[in-house]
């Protein structure tokens, strides 16, 4: 289910998501806007917020298969 019609709305104005190998794939999701890639604070302050937005998307999206624990990470198949 796209991230919209959970009821969440992604930074990013079109999320795609492809496939760069066949196990690997590319989500873009974030985008910050008006952020200084001068500025070690600003720069911080939205990779924070970049990563929050990335786990509320992925935590809100609809489950289809319980998660398999490999080495203490989850993956979803």
């Amino acid at each position: 289910m796209p991230p919209r019609r959970a009821g969440i709305e992604p930074s990013y104005g079109k999320p795609t998501l492809m496939q760069v190998y066949p196990d690997l794939f590319l989500w873009m999701i974030n985008h910050e806007y008006d952020v200084s890639a001068l500025n070690a604070d600003d720069i911080t302050a939205a990779t924070l917020r970049s990563r929050a937005e990335l786990h509320t998307l992925i935590e809100g999206r609809p489950r289809q298969a319980r998660p398999e624990l490999v080495e203490g990470r989850r993956l979803y198949r």
